[in-house]
């Protein structure tokens, strides 16, 4: 048996992988990659998932996971330096503004369009929308469901398609979010028939 050539690396380099770690690892704040995301992103998309498995094999070695959701990929690592506190902290956002948005916004998820100035009209007046989106914060109500906007689009969640009229399409992102809050809320929804249950 012949000898494997030394230059040659024992994991193939995937075309466009040192954009995905870019993309993915070194963003400050958007780190999900969306199926229907800006046109670099459909792109990148699109040549990783032709060769999925071949971004996977070369990333594990370095300590980092790629991982696909439901139309949007992600990396995970072994760096454990977020805090239970914290990351329970993060879940309890996750689930508080997802149901924000369903509460007010028609299919709320991946694909939905709706505006800002449209939803801000539905939050006038309503006490859980002002609990949620004033709670802990100084300003008034249209200045901080502008910020929980941004905050979403900066993270990769939502990208702003009409400037003028401030209307935003969901991204597949959200996917992600959605899987989070159904891993929290099963074991909740189980609690409670077993509860009832013993109750009959």
């Amino acid at each position: 048996m012949s000898e494997p050539d030394a230059d040659s690396p024992l994991v193939a380099v995937p075309p466009r992988v040192q954009e995905l770690f870019e993309r993915l690892a070194r963003s400050r704040s958007n780190r999900i990659l969306s199926f229907n995301g800006s046109e670099e992103d459909r792109s990148l998309f699109a040549a990783v998932e032709q060769d999925e498995q071949k971004y996977c094999d070369y990333l594990v070695p370095l300590g980092l996971n790629l991982v696909k959701g439901e139309n949007h990929y992600y990396l995970t690592s072994d760096d454990a330096a977020q805090t239970k506190v914290n990351k329970l902290a993060a879940l309890i956002e996750i689930v508080q503004t997802l149901a924000f948005f369903k509460r007010h916004i028609d299919d709320f998820g991946e694909g939905a369009v709706f505006s800002e100035l449209d939803l801000a009209g539905k939050c006038d007046g309503d006490d859980e929308s002002e609990r949620f989106l004033l709670f802990g914060k100084k300003g008034n109500l249209r200045d901080s469901l502008s910020a929980k906007i941004k905050e979403l689009e900066d993270k990769g969640f939502l990208l702003l398609v009409d400037e003028e009229r401030r209307k935003y399409r969901v991204l597949s992102a959200i996917n992600y979010l959605e899987e989070i809050a159904d891993k929290i809320r099963v074991p909740e929804l189980e609690n409670g028939e077993e509860a009832q249950n013993e109750g009959a």
